[in-house]
C-alpha cells in the first residue's frame, strides 16, 4: 500500500490576479486616507485648539507654543494671558516656551518677572532676558551677575555677551559657582 505523500507546488497564478490584488490594495489606501477625514493641517490645529482647552496649564501652554509657531495669533494671546496669570507652573512654562520660539515681544512683562522673588520664575525670566537685545536689558542682567541663585548669574553673564560687557563678564570668572564661571568664560571667548 502507498503512502500519499504530500508535495508542495506552487500554483501559477493569473497576471490578472495581481492586477486585481494591486487595484484592491490601491482602493484600500485611498479608502484610508479618505476615512482619516480633515488635512494633516487642519488635524493639527484641531489637537491643539482641543489643548488650550485643556485643564493642565502645562498643556495649554504647549498647545499655545504649537499655535504661534503655525502662525495662529490665537497662541500669542494665550500665552501673554498665561504669562500674566497666577498659577507659578503656567508662568514658567510660558517663559520656557517663549525661550524656545526667541520670542521677546512679552519684553516689559518679562523683565518684570526677572525682580518676582521666586526663584524659579526669575531663573526662567533671566533665561529669556539673556537672549533679549533690549537696551533695559543690560542693567537687569548687571544686576543678575550679584544674584544668590547659580543660575540667573550664569545667564547674566552669558547674556551680557551681546551688550560686550567684557569687564563685568571677567568678574564672572571669579565666581564661586564653576558653571558660572564657565558660562563666563563662553561668553568671553567669543567677545
Amino acid at each position: 500500500m502507498r503512502k500519499p505523500v504530500l508535495s508542495s507546488h506552487i500554483e501559477i497564478i493569473s497576471p490578472a490576479f495581481y492586477i486585481k490584488c494591486w487595484v484592491a490594495m490601491a482602493l484600500g489606501v485611498v479608502l484610508l486616507f479618505l476615512s482619516c477625514g480633515l488635512p494633516p493641517k487642519q488635524q493639527a490645529q484641531k489637537i491643539l485648539q482641543d489643548g488650550i482647552n485643556d485643564e493642565s496649564v502645562i498643556i495649554r501652554v504647549n498647545a499655545a507654543k504649537g499655535l504661534k509657531k503655525i502662525g495662529d495669533v490665537q497662541g500669542t494671546k494665550i500665552l501673554y494671558e498665561i504669562l500674566r496669570g497666577e498659577d507659578k507652573n503656567g508662568v514658567v512654562a510660558v517663559l520656557a516656551a517663549l525661550y524656545d520660539l526667541k520670542e521677546s515681544r512679552y519684553a516689559p512683562v518679562i523683565l518684570e518677572l526677572g525682580g518676582k522673588q521666586d526663584a524659579l520664575t526669575r531663573a526662567e525670566a533671566y533665561r529669556l532676558i539673556s537672549i533679549m537685545e533690549d537696551p533695559k536689558c543690560k542693567d537687569i542682567l548687571i544686576k543678575g551677575t550679584q544674584d544668590k541663585i547659580a543660575k540667573i548669574r550664569r545667564f547674566s553673564y552669558l547674556g551680557l555677551e551681546k551688550f560686550n560687557a567684557k569687564q563685568i563678564i571677567r568678574e564672572g570668572l571669579h565666581d564661586i559657582d564653576i558653571l558660572v564661571k564657565i558660562a563666563a568664560a563662553k561668553a568671553l571667548g567669543r567677545l
